[in-house]
């Protein structure tokens, strides 16, 4: 039926191929073939120059005949998508309510949900924005934390008039991508800048502080200096207060160090902290050693403790000192 509602596209048999598209629609098919649909069928209104009816199907391609996500990324809008066929024909509902909420968070946003006439009837799409926040019930804003679940459904009011409403059982998790900067200067994000901003920092640098790690790329640090570390991850912000984040450094010397980021305002999901560093210490090494007289102790600056080799009769005995220089 798709193959020929295309063949009577391209012999310019629009009303046609129209109805063959939204019929095809109205079955609910699968993820690829309904993607295909609400191109071809957006490109026939793209052609009567009904502008408005072509945006919304290609806002709704990717959406229809797929499968619930799990996963959602705060600061992205949520979008909501019912097909459902009775509605559209025995009702002629235009719109739809349907109940967002956010567990344990709490917060709950009434979002009506518009038909997609010229998909055919019983689609109904919609959006809701969300963020990282305060709970604000009734502001059109769902705020989440990375805690959260958000769930959907019809109000109680609306679901009375019917006697049977399939339920959702779909559980949407907050999850987002984390990003790493370690930089021997302060992280700073210069999109955000304004112009001003940016010449105004710049000036301050200049006055204030001429020293040459000033001019050092990010990627060096001297030692003595300190590194600086911010970690943005939107679904490590798990409520009302200041979170933390435990991160582990690892250098190619072996020492390492366990760092604790605080999250740099509430919901702001960045978290931010600087540590020290210090010059790594000597070291010594030998061929072997006796028992509670390991190679360090030759440069431990103890007049009590030394370093004395393996007496197994072996020679030569070697003790090197690498002084990290």
């Amino acid at each position: 039926e798709f193959l020929g509602g295309l063949l009577m596209f391209r012999q310019d048999q629009r009303d046609v191929a129209r109805e063959k598209f939204q019929h095809i629609l109205e079955r609910v098919p699968n993820v690829e073939l309904a993607n295909k649909t609400l191109f071809s069928l957006s490109e026939i209104y793209g052609l009567e120059q009904r502008y408005l009816e072509q945006l919304n199907l290609l806002r709704t391609v990717g959406r229809l005949g797929q499968s619930s996500k799990r996963l959602h990324v705060p600061g992205k809008a949520l979008s909501i998508v019912v097909h459902d066929r009775d509605l559209g024909v025995s009702r002629g509902q235009t719109r739809i309510p349907v109940v967002v909420t956010s567990k344990p968070g709490g917060d709950k946003e009434l979002v009506y949900l518009r038909s997609t006439a010229g998909a055919g009837k019983g689609l109904f799409r919609g959006e809701i924005d969300t963020v990282l926040g305060t709970v604000k019930p009734g502001d059109r804003m769902l705020q989440i934390t990375g805690r959260d679940v958000i769930e959907s459904d019809y109000p109680a009011d609306f679901k009375a008039q019917f006697r049977t409403v399939p339920l959702s059982d779909v559980e949407i998790r907050i999850a987002a991508d984390g990003q790493f900067d370690v930089a021997s200067s302060e992280i700073v994000d210069l999109k955000k800048e304004t112009l001003t901003q940016q010449i105004e920092r710049e000036q301050a640098e200049e006055e204030i502080d001429q020293r040459v790690s000033q001019g050092r790329p990010p990627t060096q640090v001297k030692p003595g200096n300190r590194i600086f570390l911010r970690v943005k991850d939107a679904d490590r912000d798990r409520g009302d207060e200041k979170d933390r984040l435990l991160i582990k450094l690892v250098a190619n010397s072996g020492d390492q160090v366990q760092v604790e980021l605080k999250e740099t305002s509430a919901h702001s999901g960045e978290f931010k902290a600087a540590i020290p560093t210090a010059e790594l210490p000597a070291g010594a090494s030998a061929t072997d050693s006796a028992i509670d007289h390991n190679p360090l102790m030759a440069i431990d600056h103890s007049t009590e403790s030394y370093w004395q080799s393996e007496p197994n009769g072996e020679s030569p005995k070697l003790l090197t000192v690498d002084m990290k220089h």
